[in-house]
C-alpha cells in the first residue's frame, strides 16, 4: 500500500510539474503578441521545441496528456496552429524552421515527430512555410554529425557537447537556407504579379462585358495576394459614393451593402485622401 500509494504521489507530482512548466514557463502565444507588439514584424522566423517532448495538459479536458500517449499530437497541432493564428492574423509571413538532428536516437526520433506536426499544420497556411533543417546538419549518411567541412574543405564545428545545441556555423549553414527560401518566393510573387497583370491587361482589352472584367479583377487579386475575400468598388464622382461591383464574398447582404460615402471607413477614406492603405487588424 505504502509503495502504491507513493507511486500514485510521485505521478500527481509530475504532473502537476508538467503542468506548470507547460503554462507558466514560456507561452508562446504570449510572448509572439508581445514581440509583435514590441517590432512590428512582417516577417518571423521561428526555431523552437527541444524542450517539447513533455506531458501537456488538454484544452479540453484539463488532464495531461504524456508524451507518445494517444492525443498527444493532436493536441500539439493545436497549439501549433494557435500559434500560426496570431500570426496570420496580423499579416505576418512565418518561416517555421524544423528542429535539427540530434546525437541521441531516441531523442531525435521524438524531434522528427515534432518535425511532422510543424510541416503539416504549416503546409496548411498561406502565410507560412516550413524549412527543413535534418540533412543540412546530418552526415552523407543521414546520421549526426559533430563537425562539417566549409566550401574551403574546413572541418567545422556545428553542435554542443550535448548533442542537442547548435554551433555558430550551424547557424550559418541554416540561414544560409532561409535566404534562399525567401528569395525564391519573393520571385516566385513577382512572377505571380507579372502574370496577374498581363492577364487583367488581357480582359481590359478583350469583348468582355465590364462586370465580368471586375470579376476577373477580383479573382486575380485574391489570387495573387493570397487573400481569400477580395472585393472592388468603384467610385461615383458625382454622387461621392462608393459601391461594389465584384467580389469574391458569397454573402448575399456583404453584396448588396449601401454605396460608403467618400470618406466613410477604411476605403472611404483612401477614396478621399487618394493614398492606400494597409491595415493589420480592422477590428482595432
Amino acid at each position: 500500500r505504502r509503495t502504491r500509494r507513493s507511486i500514485q504521489s510521485r505521478s500527481s507530482a509530475a504532473a502537476d510539474v508538467y503542468k506548470r512548466q507547460n503554462q507558466n514557463y514560456l507561452n508562446w502565444n504570449t510572448t509572439a503578441i508581445n514581440l509583435i507588439n514590441q517590432y512590428t514584424p512582417n516577417v518571423a522566423i521561428v526555431i523552437f521545441g527541444a524542450n517539447d517532448d513533455k506531458g501537456i495538459v488538454s484544452s479540453e479536458t484539463g488532464k495531461t496528456i504524456w508524451y507518445g500517449s494517444p492525443g498527444w499530437n493532436e493536441e500539439y497541432a493545436k497549439r501549433v496552429n494557435s500559434f500560426i493564428d496570431i500570426l496570420e492574423k496580423n499579416n505576418i509571413t512565418l518561416f517555421w524552421v524544423g528542429l535539427p538532428i540530434m546525437k541521441d536516437k531516441t531523442f531525435s526520433e521524438k524531434m522528427n515527430n515534432l518535425n511532422s506536426i510543424y510541416e503539416a499544420e504549416v503546409s496548411k497556411r498561406s502565410n507560412a512555410y516550413y524549412i527543413p533543417t535534418w540533412d543540412i546538419l546530418a552526415d552523407e549518411n543521414g546520421n549526426y554529425a559533430t563537425y562539417m567541412k566549409d566550401s574551403t574543405g574546413k572541418s567545422k564545428l556545428i553542435r554542443t557537447s550535448d548533442g542537442v545545441h547548435l554551433q555558430y556555423y550551424a547557424g550559418y549553414l541554416i540561414s544560409d537556407v532561409i535566404i534562399l527560401k525567401m528569395e525564391k518566393i519573393k520571385n516566385e510573387n513577382i512572377e505571380g504579379i507579372t502574370e496577374a497583370l498581363l492577364k487583367i491587361g488581357e480582359a481590359i482589352t478583350s469583348d468582355l462585358y465590364l462586370e465580368d472584367i471586375l470579376k476577373l479583377i477580383v479573382t486575380i487579386t485574391a489570387e495573387v495576394m493570397g487573400s481569400k475575400i477580395c472585393s472592388l468598388m468603384l467610385l461615383d464622382p458625382g454622387k461621392q459614393e462608393l459601391t461594389i461591383k465584384a467580389t469574391q464574398s458569397i454573402s448575399r447582404e456583404y453584396i448588396n451593402k449601401n454605396p460608403l460615402k467618400v470618406g466613410e471607413g477604411i476605403a472611404g477614406k483612401v477614396a478621399l485622401e487618394n493614398k492606400p492603405a494597409a491595415i493589420v487588424n480592422i477590428l482595432e
